[in-house]
């Protein structure tokens, strides 16, 4: 005989209460609503839920929360998302709770919940644009400790396992942005919300059975019988706690397999040495600052890409040099490969069609990477998205939004002051975000080796600076033009045989050299130093920033070069100066011993003031000469090993200087071959000594000539 439509409640509660669910609880639930229809002997789908929901809500009472999820993926194809209408996609109960007048949505196109009790507003109201990141109803959630009830399903319904691998930011998903029609109550507008997507050209495929195992393992998740059916119950944080256990163990752990390779370099492009090349449109180092200084060169972008072309023209004329494209979303490391940035338009436009913040008129207006937007809005909503400069209230700043998406506009804040606060204006933002792979990121490498020669023993010395930075002259067009300058110098005059070779990287800040030391880590243990170069063009003091060894010999080079230059420079430890590509060249896992060469602070930074007019020709060339020295003195420094016993006859292999040639020279001769124990290379002779450097050089250099000693790289 049937059982009644309450005997068939009591047992549902019951098999609730069985799995841990009770009175004041938040739950999420995933549901499969034919076993509501079979146990309650319903005659529609619509009493089934309705039977289904009356369970859930006697079971948590007056003061528990039912939440269901309401996903719909509809906005992924292009399709509007209304608010109020768009049904769930992902079964007919969480649809029905939808519809309760009760009900609270959350306002998300793709990843929205509806709730039903005290908690509703705490967990849904004004969440993220995020469907399983910052602000999402996944991490409310979690930091309520709700319960998730999976109600005749197995745990492969579990959403909140992505919230897990995008706190983890696992190799086999990236984040993508979707953009599109959104309306609420009245209002319809363009907004852009994140999708932390499975790579489908990777052959990814979740797979959850293992993880429920281990939950029901651990002890952790319960499992009761029903009617036929089964309930599976288990806590938010035990279920985050053993997701991030398992991954750190097993990094593919939720999906069926490893996931198919994804190329780190897509395109290796070789441009050779020409001779032919003759560059006469830079005239002086300022003259090549003009020439990158107007380009929009955001992170990857066509603009960077016009810069790279202009210094490989330049390069080219000194040296063979590589172009390397590496896949938007392509993980290096801990980082992702950004997209390319294209801008089509974005403007402010007011009530009477007045455009401010134009980016057709000055692209630093738009804050690079802002996520498309068109809105009207009043000026509270808009006033949190503008952004300008106290200290320089005439110049329009520059923003960026690379890794943590959202939108905005800058402008001065002169203009900032004359805007009228009880209008509305329309924000419109018209991006795009390209992943093809042939549309990647890019860094341009170079070595100009010695006469004779690469020299493997020797290695080489790294030269580092960024190419990015949209519109800006002195940060940082000043350093890939001082870069360039001593590349020219080394190709005319070459170091002598033996000494390392001078290698050059021009890259987008940070992820530019994180992209290629991660390619290329068979390098990171011939390079035996670094200079990152940038803000070399003001008028401004030289600023040494010592690397993370903080005495090591390139410090120690740096400090003895410069303040020799500059009396009045300035000097500070690792990440205390300026903060760049130091990080990644002297950071964990690759800690090549690297300074930072600028003239940092300048009050023009990162706004519309630093242009051509703060570029001095003699501050760019006394920071070449500066690196210049530095270089010559790092790659030719060596330690010397005797070959010989006893003190040396030095007249008879004419090695004697006359002290009226060089008198402090003559006064430590014996000092100087005392130091050939194979300890002590030819900076630490001269810097003990007091002597210059290029007088030692050149006296050991006669003593290899006549094969008196042997040559020890330094370290």
């Amino acid at each position: 005989m049937a059982q009644s439509r309450q005997e068939a409640k009591k047992q549902v509660i019951q098999a609730l209460n069985q799995a841990g669910i009770k009175a004041g609880d938040t739950v999420l639930v995933h549901s499969d609503s034919t076993l509501a229809m079979r146990l309650s002997i319903s005659a529609s789908w619509s009493d089934a839920c309705s039977f289904l929901q009356e369970c859930f809500e006697e079971t948590l009472g007056e003061n528990g929360t039912l939440v269901v999820p309401t996903f719909n993926y509809n906005f992924c194809k292009g399709k509007p998302y209304i608010h109020e209408k768009t049904p769930s996609q992902v079964g007919i109960f969480s649809d029905h709770v939808r519809k309760d007048k009760r009900a609270v949505r959350s306002f998300h196109p793709i990843y929205s919940f509806a709730a039903i009790g005290p908690q509703a507003d705490e967990l849904l109201k004004d969440v993220g644009k995020s469907s399983f990141g910052i602000n999402s109803v996944f991490e409310r959630l979690l930091a309520v400790d709700a319960k998730m009830v999976f109600f005749n399903v197995s745990m492969a319904f579990c959403t909140f396992v992505h919230h897990i691998e995008q706190q983890l930011n696992v190799e086999y998903r990236y984040l993508k942005y979707f953009s599109g029609q959104v309306s609420k109550e009245d209002q319809i507008w363009t907004d852009t919300f994140d999708f932390f997507v499975r790579y489908f050209d990777r052959d990814v495929t979740v797979s959850l059975d293992r993880f429920q195992d281990l939950l029901q393992k651990k002890g952790v998740l319960k499992e009761v019988d029903l009617g036929g059916g089964k309930i599976l119950a288990v806590n938010c944080i035990d279920t985050y706690t053993e997701g991030l256990r398992i991954l750190d163990q097993e990094p593919n752990f939720l999906i069926a397999s490893p996931p198919k390779p994804m190329a780190g370099i897509v395109k290796t492009e070789d441009y050779p040495y020409v001779a032919s090349i003759h560059n006469t449109t830079a005239n002086t180092i300022k003259d090549f600052v003009s020439e990158i200084y107007p380009l929009n060169r955001a992170l990857v972008s066509d603009g960077i890409d016009q810069a790279f072309d202009i210094i490989r023209n330049h390069l080219q004329a000194y040296t063979a040099c590589t172009l390397e494209t590496y896949p938007p979303t392509k993980q290096v490391w801990t980082w992702r490969i950004p997209e390319r940035f294209i801008v089509n338009s974005a403007f402010i436009e007011m009530e009477d069609g007045t455009k401010i913040c134009d980016s057709a008129e000055n692209p630093l207006h738009l804050v690079s990477y802002s996520t498309p937007i068109d809105k009207w809005m009043k000026w509270k909503e808009l006033d949190s998205h503008l952004h300008y400069s106290e200290k320089r209230p005439h110049a329009i700043p520059w923003e960026f939004k690379y890794y943590e998406r959202g939108w905005g506009f800058c402008l001065s804040k002169d203009e900032y002051d004359k805007l009228p606060r009880e209008k509305q204006y329309r924000a419109v933002i018209d991006t795009e975000y390209d992943v093809s792979a042939e549309n990647g990121l890019r860094t341009l490498s170079a070595e100009i080796d010695p006469i004779g020669g690469h020299d493997e023993r020797m290695g080489s010395v790294l030269v580092c600076t960024h190419v990015c930075h949209p519109n800006m002259a002195n940060d940082d067009a000043s350093g890939v033009a001082v870069a360039l300058e001593i590349a020219r110098r080394f190709h005319e005059n070459p170091l002598p045989k033996g000494s390392k070779s001078i290698r050059f990287l021009f890259c987008p800040e940070t992820i530019g050299s994180i992209a290629y030391f991660s390619q290329h880590e068979d390098l990171i243990p011939a390079i035996k130093s670094g200079v990152f170069i940038e803000m070399a063009g003001n008028q401004n003091r030289l600023a040494l920033q010592r690397s993370r060894q903080d005495n090591h010999l390139i410090d120690r080079m740096a400090k003895n070069v410069i303040s020799q230059m500059d009396k009045n420079y300035y000097e500070d430890s690792f990440r205390n100066v300026i903060r760049n590509d130091e990080m990644v060249i002297n950071g964990p896992g690759v800690n090549i011993p690297c300074i930072s060469v600028s003239r940092w602070p300048y009050p023009e930074y990162h706004t519309t003031d630093d242009n051509l007019d703060i570029i001095d020709e003699d501050m760019l060339r006394e920071a070449a000469d500066a690196v210049e020295r530095i270089l010559r003195m790092f790659a030719t420094n060596y330690v010397p090993r005797r070959k010989f016993k006893g003190p040396v006859f030095l007249s008879g292999y004419g090695l004697w200087v006359d002290w009226r040639v060089n008198k402090p020279l003559n006064l430590a001769l014996e000092k100087i071959f005392l130091r050939f124990e194979g300890e002590h290379s030819i900076f630490d002779i001269a810097e003990e000594l007091e002597l210059d450097y290029w007088d030692v050089y050149d006296y050991v250099e006669k003593f290899r000539q006549k094969n008196l000693i042997e040559v020890l790289p330094n370290t």
